[in-house]
């Protein structure tokens, strides 16, 4: 059993090593940031969100292999300003 865990590891090492050197760490434009919340509103239906994919997605449409925890985290920032924003907008709308 540990032999079939270490050959997996060996494996997922072996394939992510030649991208480990392409990974992109600048800012994310606002066209990434528009693609990354348009693509999770799509996904929205399932259970699981799937970062793998929105990661080729992004590769494929940008040319920017971006780590699986960076697109989370535009995610997650993306709709804490939504939230913000929809919190301010409806204390605006109170009754004085």
């Amino acid at each position: 059993m540990n032999e079939m865990k270490l050959f997996s590891y060996v494996d997922e090492i072996n394939y992510m090593e030649p991208l480990i050197n392409k990974v992109n760490h600048g800012p994310f434009s606002d066209d990434e940031k528009n693609y990354v919340h348009n693509w999770v509103i799509r996904q929205s239906n399932y259970d699981v969100i799937r970062w793998e994919y929105l990661q080729i997605e992004i590769q494929k449409e940008y040319g920017k292999f971006r780590l699986r925890n960076d697109l989370r985290n535009i995610w997650n920032r993306i709709r804490r300003q939504n939230l913000r924003r929809d919190s301010i907008d409806e204390n605006d709308e109170t009754p004085q």
